[in-house]
């Protein structure tokens, strides 16, 4: 996000050049293994645009490099001394280009936007962390040049400014000959990060803060996650703080695991060895999964809709893909029991709309022989956890209500697995796939409040860490074999107004 914002403020300022600018590629780069470069130019002007930078994989530094652009009239080397290309590394440097009648013969800093304020402009460039920025600036139509946190030294030809230390202080200040002042800001990269541009009332503005940041007419608006920020607003030559700060929030989540049968009684017949229920599966959408599980201190046949359920134990209940036996409307499930012996079991359904449906066994279960009550038996044993052959986990949670306003109310859940799927009252609200970071759900936009009425969530761990899945470096498969939620954040937003007459 942050380099993205940064690429398109260039291009909103200088992209229109640049857009009809021929690209020119070295034969060298057809070997990945040399540093790759390009040149786009206009006749005389342009960019040079490098990278040592290979997604996923290390580039060796390169050492004592040199750029040099031979154009029509003259060569362009640059930087003045040779430098190394860390791994890593990879920017856009400009070549003479004319800012607001300034001739910037090239600099080792990348520009990201520019600036007008009345009768002045600021151009803002950005320091790559492993090069140090240089900028040489022809001698035309310039009365003086002013350098602070940086070294500037008049030659034949222009002006030489090195020894920078970038930053929001370190600026450029050249005074035309017409009396106009033009501005060049060498922020670092950190803080280019987090500049933001925009327009109040007409007029553009340049700031930093690591806040989110949303401008309308004549305000500015600071989200942040945390209750203190600051910004830094550009204006007049120099960069401006403003600190705010608000009461903190305090919310906490709770969530606990969801057991397999949770819901389910332990049920015998009155009469015979039967029990059987019938279930109405209202649904326009289609069953994409079925399970059943059970337990029993005995063995039991289940009969789904006339057909029996192919079992497999697993170490705690048995278990089986029912997916083929069930029907949309009516469905039969029948236990065969030995005599005065118990049976806890319950059925999930996932639809392909997002509906998940639990059939549990409980009081409405009747004796298949005389169509009796079953017989809530003592309860034999809790199921604690879902058998690990399953590679699922289930999760209650619960927050606190969110209140009203324009501050949004998110839930973070760290977690490992493969698919996570977030319902309440057993529809679908959320779904995740992991990628090794928090999984962000918006409380503010469900429909009921997750205090009383809680939030379930399923989470399908994968199959195995061999699983033909790309994940980043970070996520090791094997973690992701068995799910888990290891912990949940609770974050409403913070939101600053700032009015433009206090800017």
């Amino acid at each position: 996000m942050q380099e993205t914002k940064k690429y398109n403020y260039f291009m909103n300022d200088f992209g229109t050049a640049l857009a009809s600018a021929i690209a020119y590629l070295p034969k060298e780069n057809q070997n990945r293994d040399n540093l790759q470069w390009a040149v786009r130019n206009n006749g005389a002007t342009g960019y040079l645009f490098c990278s040592n930078y290979l997604y996923r994989n290390g580039k060796k530094d390169y050492k004592n490099v040199q750029f040099s652009i031979k154009l029509k009239d003259e060569t362009i080397r640059m930087p003045r001394k040779k430098v190394t290309i860390k791994d890593g590394t990879y920017f856009l440097w400009p070549f003479n280009q004319e800012m607001s009648n300034v001739l910037l013969k090239y600099a080792t800093a990348q520009p990201i936007c520019s600036l007008k304020e009345d009768n002045n402009d600021t151009y803002f460039f950005f320091e790559d962390d492993y090069i140090q920025s240089e900028y040489l600036i022809a001698d035309k139509e310039i009365q003086d040049v002013k350098v602070k946190n940086g070294s500037c030294k008049k030659e034949k030809s222009g002006y030489f400014i090195n020894q920078l230390t970038p930053g929001k202080e370190c600026v450029i200040e050249i005074t035309k000959k017409d009396g106009s002042t033009v501005r060049f800001v060498t922020l670092t990269e950190e803080e280019s990060d987090h500049i933001w541009k925009g327009t109040l009332k007409g007029k553009e503005f340049v700031a930093i803060t690591h806040s989110a940041l949303i401008y309308d007419k004549d305000k500015i608006t600071l989200i942040d996650d945390l209750p203190a920020t600051e910004i830094w607003m550009y204006r007049n030559g120099s960069f401006k703080q403003q600190k705010y700060q608000a009461a903190p929030h305090n919310l906490q989540a709770t969530f606990r695991s969801i057991t397999p049968m949770e819901k389910s009684q332990w049920i015998r017949p009155t009469e015979g060895d039967k029990v059987k229920r019938s279930f109405v599966l209202n649904t326009f959408s289609t069953i994409e999964q079925a399970y059943l599980r059970y337990v029993s201190p005995t063995s039991v046949r289940c009969i789904l809709n006339g057909k029996e359920a192919k079992t497999t134990t697993m170490d705690h209940y048995s278990y089986a893909d029912v997916t083929s036996l069930l029907q949309k409307e009516d469905n039969t499930i029948e236990f065969s029991l030995p005599t005065n012996k118990s049976v806890m079991a319950e059925i999930e359904i996932l639809l392909k709309n997002g509906e998940r449906i639990i059939w549990n066994t409980d009081a409405t279960w009747l004796s298949a022989k005389d169509n009796q009550p079953v017989i809530i038996a003592k309860e034999e044993k809790k199921i604690v956890t879902y058998d690990p052959k399953e590679h699922i986990a289930l999760y209650e949670i619960k927050a606190p209500r969110v209140s009203s306003g324009e501050e949004e109310t998110r839930m973070y859940i760290s977690y490992k697995g493969d698919i996570a799927n977030a319902y309440q009252n057993g529809r679908l609200i959320g779904d995740s796939f992991y990628d090794g970071t928090d999984w962000i759900l918006s409380l503010s936009r469900l429909k009921e409040a997750i205090d009383v009425n809680p939030m379930e969530i399923r989470i399908n761990g994968l199959k195995s860490a061999d699983a033909p899945i790309f994940f980043e470096k970070n996520v090791d498969p094997a973690d992701c074999v068995n799910p888990t939620i290891s912990g949940i954040q609770v974050k409403q937003e913070y939101r600053f107004k700032i009015e433009m007459d206090s800017i």
